[in-house]
C-alpha cells in the first residue's frame, strides 16, 4: 500500500476518526494563512552542508498550501486549508474540511519523540471545532485502521521515508529547527569505483567481487526504475507550463535523465550548467511559476533530488 509520510499525515488519519462521528462542530474563527510558497525547498537545499534547517511557520504554511494543490481530496474528504501553529514545546495542525455538505474545522495538538528508526508525534489533544476528542477514542479507532501508524499513543513515522535523516528536532515560537544527516541521491548517484587492490585469497576475491556485481546491478535497476518514474512527472510539468524557457528546462533535464539510461557511467554533472543557465534566464516571476508547477507533479522524494542536484 503505497504511503505519503508528510506532515498532513496524522491530521488525514484523525479526520478518518471524526467524520465517523455523529456530529460535525461548528468550527472555531481562524483565518487561515494561505499563501503559496517553495521557500522551504530553497531553505533545505542551501542547508544541507550545515546539516541543519530552521523553518518559520510562514515557510511550512506555504509549503503545506502548495502541496495541497495536488492532494486536496482524501476519499470522501476534501481538504479546503490547513496551517500549522508552533509553539514552545508542541506543533497545532489545524485544517478544514469538507465532508459531503459539512464543512468543519479539525485540529491536532502534539509533540515530537525520536529514535534510530522513527519519529514520533505524540499527541496532546484532538478537536473538531469546539469539540473536544478524547485521545484513547482516537487511538482505539487508529489502532484498528491504521496499524503501521501506531506505537502505543503516538503517531510514528518510518525515517526511511525522509529524503535526510532527521536527527533532533526543536521547537520554540511560529519556528522549528531540524538537524540532520544528507542521504545519498538515488537517481543522480556517484558512481562508486572497484578496488582494484590484488586479495591474497583468490576465493574471497571472486564471492567478494560476485557480492560487488550484485549490488551494482541491483542499484541499477533501481535507479532505471526513478528515472522512468520521473520522465514521466516531469512529461506532466511539460503539459502544464506555458513558456518555452521554462520547457527548455525540462527538456534539458529529460536529455540528461535518457542519457543515464543509455549509459550507466553517463557523467549528468557536465549537463547542470546548462540547466542552471536556463533556469536563470527566467525572471523572478517565471521561476516562482516553474517551482510551483513543477513542485506540483513531481513527487517530494524526486523533487529533492532535482533541487539538490540543480539547485532550483
Amino acid at each position: 500500500m503505497k504511503k505519503k509520510w508528510l506532515i498532513l499525515t496524522p491530521l488525514l488519519l484523525i479526520i478518518l476518526l471524526l467524520i465517523s462521528l455523529p456530529i460535525l462542530a461548528v468550527s472555531k474563527p481562524y483565518s487561515f494563512e494561505e499563501r503559496k510558497s517553495t521557500d522551504l525547498m530553497t531553505k533545505f537545499i542551501k542547508s544541507e552542508k550545515l546539516g541543519t534547517i530552521t523553518a518559520t511557520e510562514d515557510d511550512i504554511n506555504g509549503f503545506i498550501n502548495t502541496y495541497l494543490e495536488r492532494h486536496k481530496n482524501l476519499s470522501k474528504i476534501s481538504i479546503e486549508k490547513a496551517n500549522i501553529k508552533i509553539g514552545n514545546a508542541d506543533i497545532e495542525l489545524i485544517a478544514q474540511i469538507l465532508y459531503q455538505k459539512y464543512r468543519a474545522q479539525v485540529s491536532l495538538k502534539g509533540s515530537f519523540e525520536i529514535d534510530n528508526e522513527y519519529i514520533y508525534l505524540n499527541p496532546s489533544s484532538f478537536k473538531v471545532g469546539r469539540l473536544n476528542v478524547p485521545k484513547s477514542l482516537v487511538f482505539n479507532f487508529l489502532k484498528d485502521k491504521q496499524t503501521d501508524f501506531i506505537q502505543d499513543e503516538k503517531i510514528k513515522f518510518p525515517k526511511e521515508k525522509f529524503p535526510v535523516n532527521i536527527t533532533e528536532i526543536y521547537l520554540e515560537p511560529k519556528q522549528i529547527t531540524v538537524n540532520f544527516t544528507k542521504r545519498e541521491n538515488l537517481i543522480f548517484s556517484k558512481q562508486e569505483e572497484n578496488n582494484q587492490k590484488s586479495p591474497q585469497n583468490t576465493t574471497q576475491s571472486q564471492t567478494k567481487t560476485q557480492k560487488q556485481t550484485n549490488t551494482t546491478t541491483q542499484n541499477s535497476n533501481k535507479k532505471i526504475v526513478l528515472i522512468n518514474k520521473l520522465n514521466s512527472q516531469l512529461d506532466k510539468t511539460l503539459s502544464n507550463l506555458k513558456l518555452k524557457e521554462q520547457k527548455q528546462i525540462i527538456y534539458q533535464i529529460q536529455n540528461t535523465l535518457n542519457s543515464m539510461t543509455k549509459t550507466s557511467k553517463y557523467d549528468y554533472t557536465k549537463d547542470i550548467p546548462k540547466v542552471k543557465a536556463l533556469y536563470n534566464k527566467l525572471t523572478p516571476q517565471q521561476k516562482e511559476e516553474f517551482k510551483q508547477v513543477l513542485f506540483n507533479n513531481v513527487s517530494i522524494d524526486l523533487l529533492f533530488e532535482l533541487k539538490s542536484v540543480y539547485g532550483m
